[in-house]
C-alpha cells in the first residue's frame, strides 16, 4: 500500500494500525474493563466504620447539637464494644487455655512488675499524672482488660 499526500504522523499511524493483532487489542480492552470493574468493585464494597456513623465520644464530650445524631451512634459504639471485649475474652482464653500454671504464674509476675515500673514512672512524674496509689493504677488498667482476672 502507498501513502501519498500525507503526513509523517499519519503513515506512522498507518503502518501501526496495519501491524496490530485483533489478540492484541482485545486483551487491551479486556485489561482496561478489569482495572475500571476492581476499581468500582473495590470503592463500592469498602466501607469503614467511621462512613456510616460518628466516632464514640463519652456524654461530657458532647454538644446539644451532636445529642439527635449520636443517640443511635451510642446505642451502635455499645455494640462495638461489646463484640470487641468479646473477641479479646476469646483471644484471653484461648492463649491461657494453651498456657501451664507455671507460665500462667510467670505471666502474673510479669505483669506486676511490670505495674510496678509504669507506677514508679508515673510516681516521678506525679504532677502530670494523678496516681495516687497502685490500687488506682491497678482498677485503671482493669478498665483495658477483657476479663478482670485474665490468669
Amino acid at each position: 500500500m502507498e501513502y501519498v499526500n500525507s503526513s509523517p504522523w499519519n503513515q506512522n499511524f498507518l503502518v501501526y494500525s496495519e501491524n496490530l493483532s485483533s489478540y492484541y487489542i482485545i486483551s487491551i480492552v479486556i485489561s482496561f474493563l478489569s482495572v475500571i470493574f476492581t476499581w468500582w468493585y473495590h470503592k463500592s464494597t469498602l466501607r469503614l466504620p467511621s462512613d456510616n456513623h460518628t466516632e464514640c465520644v463519652n456524654p461530657g464530650q458532647e454538644n446539644d447539637n451532636d445529642k439527635i445524631e449520636k443517640k443511635t451512634s451510642r446505642e451502635e459504639c455499645e455494640v462495638m464494644n461489646h463484640l470487641k471485649i468479646t473477641r479479646q475474652s476469646a483471644i484471653v482464653q484461648q492463649v491461657a487455655a494453651g498456657l501451664t500454671e507455671e507460665q500462667l504464674r510467670e505471666e502474673k509476675e510479669t505483669e506486676a512488675q511490670q505495674l510496678a515500673a509504669i507506677y514508679q514512672l508515673l510516681q516521678e512524674q506525679e504532677d502530670k499524672f494523678q496516681v495516687n496509689s497502685m490500687e488506682e493504677l491497678e482498677d485503671q488498667m482493669k478498665l483495658y482488660r477483657a476479663e478482670n482476672n485474665m490468669y
